[in-house]
């Protein structure tokens, strides 16, 4: 999997942290202030590294084990992305509130639901090229970190959230033609 098409990967799954970020932004309203963006958007970030990175390892870890059948578990991981980012463009994105910022409980959990992608992705990262790591953690880091605090920041002035929606929407058909164009490269 080259550069171009793990940032591509990357930014298309922001997108579902966009849509989370633009639902909070308009629950939020008055209580909009940079401490808790900044708080917010950290703890996604926090979450999605992890994600990534213990992925990561445990698919270094089973390689050797699952060589013969790589690109199909690659495939997959990278369809499972496109259809959760379509399927969640269907249905309501979840969404923060003051209180959920401030307790932290329900922030943590939408913040590990919405770093489901991204062990999907690192797990792919580690069977198909194992040296781009450190590039997909700090493209995640700037991208999750970007679409959170857009969004929250922003929310409050989109009339509906069919932005997000239809970024979901499409974020998710692009990344089950890269899952098939991968396949397609890789067993053609």
């Amino acid at each position: 999997m080259g550069t171009l098409l793990i940032i591509l990967v990357l930014l298309c799954m922001s997108s579902g942290i966009f849509a989370i970020g633009i639902v909070s932004g308009k629950k939020l309203g008055s209580c909009y202030n940079s401490n808790v963006v900044l708080k917010t958007a950290l703890v996604f970030v926090v979450a999605n590294l992890i994600a990534l990175s213990l992925s990561f390892i445990l698919g270094n870890l089973l390689t050797p084990v699952l060589k013969d059948v790589l690109p199909w578990i690659a495939f997959s991981f990278l369809f499972l992305i496109g259809v959760r980012l379509l399927l969640e463009s269907v249905e309501k994105s979840p969404s923060l509130n003051y209180t959920d910022i401030v307790q932290n409980s329900y922030m943590i959990r939408v913040a590990v639901q919405s770093s489901v992608d991204y062990f999907f992705l690192g797990f792919v990262l580690a069977l198909v090229s194992g040296g781009s790591l450190l590039l997909a953690l700090f493209i995640s880091a700037i991208f999750s970190f970007l679409a959170m605090t857009l969004g929250l920041s922003h929310g409050h002035s989109f009339a509906k959230t069919v932005l997000g929606n239809r970024l979901q929407r499409v974020a998710g058909v692009i990344v089950v033609i890269i899952a098939v164009k991968f396949l397609l490269t890789f067993n053609g």
